[in-house]
């Protein structure tokens, strides 16, 4: 075995645009939400925010969004 180190959430804040696309695009395909959008307002507002439960919560947040 070796160790994996992985770098929080907050401290990659520009990956974030990134997989905000990627999170809302798969989560617009599997409920047949095709179209929806995030203004940049929105991803200056995801960036803004510490996310605490890393990608999983970002996903989970552009889920339920969508």
């Amino acid at each position: 075995m070796f160790p994996i180190n992985s770098v929080a959430l907050r401290e990659r804040r520009e990956d974030i645009q990134l997989l905000t696309a990627h999170f809302l695009a798969s989560a617009c395909r599997r409920f047949s939400r095709e179209g929806l959008r995030l203004s940049k307002a929105d991803v200056f507002r995801l960036q803004a925010y510490d996310w605490p439960g890393n990608v999983r919560e970002l996903q989970n947040v552009l889920e339920r969004a969508a």
